[in-house]
């Protein structure tokens, strides 16, 4: 089991991350990364918001909204317990 020390440590460290990521997101990156935590993909998010799927594609990249979500989701598993989201039809490997 990690100790509080070591809890606390990473959780200021996801934070800061998550702060940085999304301070630096441009409005419609923010919306896209909004979306996507809500639990859209990103074809519906495009559908949604009247774009083009590459739009969103390249919102998702540029605005690193994966990592703002893998952040959101190793916060939420370090204080809840809970198990990591899935990952809101992001794909790191160009597939959509």
């Amino acid at each position: 089991m990690i100790g509080d020390a070591a809890v606390s440590s990473a959780l200021g460290a996801l934070t800061e991350i998550s702060n940085a990521v999304l301070e630096d997101m441009t409005r419609y990156q923010r919306e896209v990364y909004r979306l996507l935590a809500s639990g859209l993909n990103q074809g519906e998010i495009a559908a949604r918001l009247g774009k083009y799927p590459q739009s969103v594609s390249d919102a998702v990249k540029r605005g690193h909204a994966e990592l703002v979500i893998e952040a959101s989701a190793a916060i939420s598993e370090l204080l809840f317990g809970l198990p990591s989201i899935e990952n809101h039809g992001i794909s790191r490997d160009n597939e959509r």
